[in-house]
């Protein structure tokens, strides 16, 4: 892919939102894979060559790290911020490499705060357009 070449956009649901046909997840840049080889400065490099090229649905969430993968997302979308849909998880624990919990309470935290997160995989594979939209398959979620 040359750098005049762009990604095909998708509209993610109803909320008019777009984003690039390939999103960029970031779990791999401070957890999972090679942790012992986390390089702050390749990842924010890999993060703006994938805008450049369209690529810009960022995928990240507070439990990798835990908590220093938003904080590296957050540095390469400095300046860039519009040019990015951000897509993240809410309520996960990590209690080590092959044991996750979910939280009812950080997530009621979210809905409470009403933060605008557009997409978030956990609780549902579309985009969800409002924050009433998300509050309401949150508590679905917490229903269940």
């Amino acid at each position: 892919m040359t750098s005049d070449t762009k990604l095909h956009r998708r509209r993610l649901g109803a909320s008019g939102l777009e984003a690039g046909a390939i999103g960029l997840g970031c779990m791999g840049m401070t957890w999972a894979y090679n942790a012992g080889e986390r390089d702050d400065d390749r990842s924010i490099a890999v993060i703006h060559r994938a805008l450049e090229l369209g690529m810009t649905l960022i995928d990240t969430a507070d439990m990798y790290g835990p908590y220093t993968n938003e904080a590296v997302v957050g540095r390469a979308l400095a300046g860039r911020r519009e040019q990015a849909v951000l897509a993240t998880k809410v309520g996960i624990v990590v209690e080590d490499r092959e044991t996750f919990r979910a939280l009812k309470a950080p997530v009621r935290r979210v809905c409470a705060a009403a933060v605008p997160v557009p997409y978030s995989p956990t609780l549902e594979r579309t985009a969800l357009p409002s924050r009433d939209d998300i509050t309401a398959a949150v508590y679905e979620v917490l229903k269940g």
